[in-house]
């Protein structure tokens, strides 16, 4: 049985978020919106510290880092988010329906 090629990288344009919120002081977050696919997308962006080759999370009240750490082992990848000071490593999830 032969296979379908498919594509193995697939351009869906820019992500675009929407209802940016800051919740600092009470959590070292930001969340927002996205559409990715079709289907809508929480996005939090996680405040992170890298001391000593340690990444750690800046007041992760609700674990999602901890969360990360599970998936994958190791320092995960970090952005910068134009507006907000800080380093911040990035975690998209669906709505639910």
């Amino acid at each position: 049985m032969k296979r379908d090629k498919r594509p193995s990288k697939i351009a869906i344009g820019q992500l675009v978020l929407k209802n940016v919120t800051d919740l600092r002081p009470e959590a070292a977050y930001l969340k927002a919106v996205t559409e990715l696919l079709g289907v809508y997308h929480h996005v939090y962006f996680i405040e992170v510290t890298n001391e000593d080759g340690m990444q750690e999370a800046i007041n992760d009240s609700h674990g999602y880092y901890q969360d990360m750490q599970c998936l994958n082992a190791g320092t995960l990848c970090t952005v910068e988010v134009p507006g907000y000071p800080g380093r911040y490593v990035m975690v998209l999830f669906p709505f639910a329906e």
